[in-house]
């Protein structure tokens, strides 16, 4: 801690916080599939999914003044969070002939996520910390998709409705409460210059919706001068994503992108009151991406395949918050690659990685980072049973310097997670291995589960 203008230290302290978390999911899918002609794929396909998240989360917190003799402050923050999503979807396919096609279909989505949040000074509740909101969310969508092949032409349109019913409450006075529908155009077009190289471009309308637990409104303790916040007043964003590439067998070779996002959830922008510094989600800028991209194939005989690439990436941020205009923008570089080695005896090494210079993600400037991972596996009993030994972060660089400088807010901080690890494995697969694999199909819940932080 230090005085008004950062001249003099006036003093500091240490905190320890231990936090033991329980946490359970329960999933259940039920699919009921119908071909009326399988040949032609004209089918209708039924999804019903549940999911069930428990979370307990208690944080023992301790702050020592860094003065011989301090008696240390003993708090504790107590969350329990269920959350129970329903899902209920229907997707019908519609062959014309065999260059067109439709595919329509609906879906309704029901979440409640129940917070409750207790923060005890010693044994006592401190209701000014305290709390207990209800969310509640029902998504109802209908979409309708039009697909077409003209001779080298491949073209696709769609378009998407959602409507959007959700309520909250805090400690049963309603601060949220919203009805509202949109809607969200999509189309394609690919053209096949020959059997590998095409041209495409794309325009989509989309929604990234927040995550449930960003719209908690409890202030969370990191320590007795940080704290980060929920908004139940968080609106989705909107994003209009347009690009051109040239493809190689269906893969982008070189692409050009370009997409501006409204209401952008800015999960992190500071503010002070008094001494102490809050983080929150809101809805707070327009956001402006550039990204140039070229990627290209590694192959040398049948020693060594993979792929490499590059993105040149522009992320512009145009804001107003806390009385002052935020208007940043960068430029930044990422490069990555996955080579294998094919050796003898059944042996292969993979060599992969990634770095990215200094970057700006909402008010944060992050500096360079990067990850280089390296595996060796082998093969053996016909290529049934496979032992593999893979180090990722090896050189341990894919740690985060933070720096952030806005208003009357000043903040450095280092983030160092557990990237570097060694993880030995061995699989051996069962049965007749010619078998036809299952069909991959994505659940119809996997949008709303995904909103469920885990960590």
């Amino acid at each position: 801690m230090y005085n008004q203008d950062q001249t003099q230290q006036t003093g500091s302290f240490t905190t320890l916080n231990n936090t033991e978390t329980d946490r359970n999911n329960i999933f259940t899918n039920v699919n009921l599939k119908h071909e009326f002609n399988r040949e032609t794929g004209h089918e209708i396909n039924f999804d019903f999914d549940y999911s069930d998240f428990n979370f307990r989360n208690v944080s023992y917190l301790n702050i020592f003044q860094n003065q011989p003799g301090s008696t240390p402050s003993l708090s504790e923050q107590n969350l329990r969070q269920p959350i129970h999503i329903y899902v209920g979807q229907a997707d019908y396919t519609l062959p014309f002939d065999s260059t067109f096609k439709a595919e329509m279909g609906g879906k309704t989505s029901f979440a409640t996520i129940n917070n409750d949040l207790k923060f005890l000074r010693g044994q006592t509740v401190d209701p000014s910390q305290s709390n207990d909101f209800l969310y509640k969310e029902n998504i109802n969508a209908g979409y309708l998709n039009l697909s077409k092949k003209l001779k080298r032409f491949d073209f696709n349109a769609g378009l998407r409705a959602e409507q959007t019913v959700v309520s909250g409450e805090t400690m049963g006075k309603r601060e949220l409460d919203r009805n509202y529908l949109q809607w969200f155009p999509s189309a394609s077009a690919l053209y096949h210059v020959n059997d590998h190289f095409g041209l495409q471009g794309s325009y989509s309308r989309r929604v990234n919706r927040p995550g449930f637990q960003q719209q908690n409104p409890f202030a969370f303790f990191i320590d007795s001068l940080t704290y980060q916040q929920g908004n139940p007043q968080l609106l989705p964003e909107i994003s209009n994503n347009a690009q051109v590439a040239v493809t190689y067998d269906n893969q982008p070779f070189i692409r050009i992108s370009y997409g501006k996002t409204t209401d952008v959830i800015i999960e992190n922008a500071p503010r002070l009151e008094g001494t102490r510094t809050f983080t929150t989600s809101a809805n707070l800028a327009e956001y402006e991406r550039w990204t140039f991209e070229l990627n290209f194939p590694i192959k040398y005989k049948k020693l060594i395949d993979g792929f490499g690439g590059n993105q040149f990436i522009y992320n512009a941020y145009d804001a107003e918050y806390l009385d002052t205009k935020f208007n940043r923008s960068k430029w930044n570089w990422l490069a990555y690659w996955q080579v294998n080695v094919n050796l003898p005896a059944e042996f292969k090494v993979e060599i992969g990685g990634w770095y990215m210079t200094k970057f700006l993600e909402e008010f944060f400037d992050i500096s360079a980072m990067g990850g280089l991972n390296i595996g060796v596996s082998k093969t053996f009993w016909d290529k049934r049973g496979r032992l593999s030994l893979s180090v990722n972060d090896i050189l341990y660089t894919q740690n985060s310097k933070v720096h952030v400088d806005y208003s009357n807010v000043l903040v450095n901080f280092n983030q160092r997670n557990d990237s570097r690890n060694a993880r030995l494995t061995f699989s051996y697969r069962f049965g007749n291995t010619e078998l036809k694999n299952a069909r991959r199909r994505n659940t119809s819940s996997e949008n709303e589960t995904s909103r469920v932080k885990v960590e």
